[in-house]
């Protein structure tokens, strides 16, 4: 390994080393990196680039092992000087940030049938979760640029177009050219998240394209996913350098023909839009690069893969239903703007205190507490027609909402109990007391959440008593008390 020159070594700090997890790393199912120009500093006379670079891994999170998903933080990133061909360094304590958006639970998305799509309600329970990692590098130019690369063990032993996919590893990579011809670069970002399921025997068009900050052209093509750690270094600390490797296909697959389809699965290679009509129930990996263009010349390519979860689903135009959105709780005074998808055509019922009843995007203003309960009918232009309800709960007005029930169980559903603040109120401290009016949990904070424990422990089923301490929106202190019931 050579050894790094001086000007060179002062813009990139020291390496850091670390141990190996044992987690095998199935619970992947894609990812991808990006990154952002953030303009040039000088340090010790050299002009150095600085970017941001993101790596976001998309991971199952209901059939995911714990272990293995919390093992992938922090991530490991290494960088490769492309004009020496040798290591530069690498970074161990990569951690994404809860605060900013760093682990989330995608949405899931419709799926398109025949009917326009199933509602997100009728669907199998699902969980994909984003985590973004992310690291700031100061690069020095350099005529062939730098490789940050990430790896990591193994992949989904259901993926069906592949070879023991339980064997076989992940690499992520992206290139930052920082020579003076190129000029600095954003890379391209892509706009949606990768689809979660897709419905058998139905045509499906997803949207996979990209946006550009620079203004670069950009043309989009399948490529071939790419093989990176082995099962006895499920996570290396230094990622193995350029070339790599793509994943050994299972014949008759391919990169290009990654799935059964009755037609040929393609990508529009102006706009992104993946099409085909899946005829086969299974998981498959597909891999997606965007290409930007600059003055005639290729300059970057970003690269994203993930899975299509390929599910027998009920299409029928019996089943069909609209989406009418999920239920509300709204402050006395506050308005509710619906979003309704899945139709061509919309209708809600009753029509009271709603600005537009045949609109998707209708809005209600209620004259007072309590529930107000609407039926959306909904029709599409291929004959299908159905029908979604959707409640609205109205609470009298109050500076914070405090839940009456939550459950504990650590299924990153209303496992903690969260006083919401209102209008410009902020908390000082929670407090909550068993049935005995014994203090069991105390905390002063304006982030103050109880989550069912005390001192570690999780406290049995019941109705418990909180008290808050807050100030209002005029600074006057107050307090406000209520039952919640701790369930699982």
């Amino acid at each position: 390994m050579k050894t790094p020159n001086l000007r060179l070594f002062i813009c990139l700090s020291l390496f850091l080393f670390t141990g190996f997890p044992d987690a095998q790393a199935s619970h992947i199912l894609g990812g991808g990196f990006s990154y952002r120009y953030l303009g040039d500093t000088v340090i010790n006379a050299t002009i150095c680039q600085k970017y941001e670079v993101t790596l976001a891994l998309y991971q199952d999170c209901r059939n995911g092992v714990p272990d293995a998903i919390a093992e992938d933080n922090p991530a490991y990133f290494t960088v490769y000087d492309m004009k020496k061909k040798s290591f530069f360094r690498v970074d161990t304590n990569i951690r994404y940030d809860v605060a900013n958006g760093g682990s989330i639970r995608v949405p899931v998305t419709n799926v398109n049938t025949t009917c326009g799509f199933i509602n997100p309600k009728d669907l199998p329970t699902i969980c994909l979760q984003q985590q973004l990692f992310k690291k700031v590098y100061y690069l020095p130019p350099s005529d062939s640029g730098y490789v940050v690369v990430y790896q990591r063990c193994c992949r989904n032993s259901s993926v069906k177009n592949i070879l023991n996919p339980g064997d076989v590893g992940i690499t992520f990579f992206c290139s930052i050219l920082t020579d003076t011809a190129t000029g600095r670069n954003n890379s391209a970002i892509f706009k949606e998240y990768p689809p979660q399921l897709i419905a058998l025997n139905e045509p499906q068009t997803y949207d996979h394209s990209a946006t550009d900050a620079d203004g670069d052209s950009l043309t989009y093509e399948l490529f071939q996913p790419l093989s990176g750690a082995q099962p006895l270094d499920i996570k290396p600390t230094i990622a193995t350098p350029p070339p790599y490797d793509g994943v050994p296909y299972t014949t008759p697959f391919s990169y290009e023909s990654p799935m059964p389809s009755t037609v040929p699965i393609e990508i529009n290679t102006s706009t992104g839009a993946i099409t085909a009509t899946p005829t086969t129930v299974g998981k498959y990996l597909i891999g997606v690069q965007c290409n930007e263009w600059r003055n005639g010349k290729l300059i970057n390519s970003v690269r994203r893969e993930f899975e299509w979860d390929v599910a027998q689903l009920n299409t029928s135009t019996k089943a069909y239903r609209p989406y009418a959105g999920n239920s509300r709780i709204i402050m006395e005074g506050d308005s509710v703007h619906f979003h309704a998808s899945g139709a061509d055509s919309y209708q809600w019922t009753p029509a009271d205190y709603l600005d537009n009843p045949g609109s998707p995007d209708a809005i209600g203003t209620f004259p007072a507490a309590g529930e107000y309960l609407y039926t959306l009918h909904g029709e599409t232009n291929s004959g299908c027609a159905g029908d979604d309800d959707v409640k609205v709960v109205v609470l009298a007005h109050s500076d914070f909402i405090v839940p009456n029930a939550f459950t504990p169980n650590e299924d990153y559903k209303n496992d903690v109990l969260i006083p919401i603040a209102r209008n410009n109120s902020t908390l000082k401290s929670l407090k909550i007391y068993n049935r005995y009016g014994n203090e069991i949990f105390a905390q002063t904070s304006s982030n103050a959440r109880w989550d069912g424990k005390r001192n570690g422990k999780l406290q049995p089923m019941g109705v418990y008593v909180w008290l808050i301490e807050y100030t209002d929106n005029n600074g006057v202190p107050r307090t406000s008390s209520g039952n919640v019931t701790l369930l699982r």
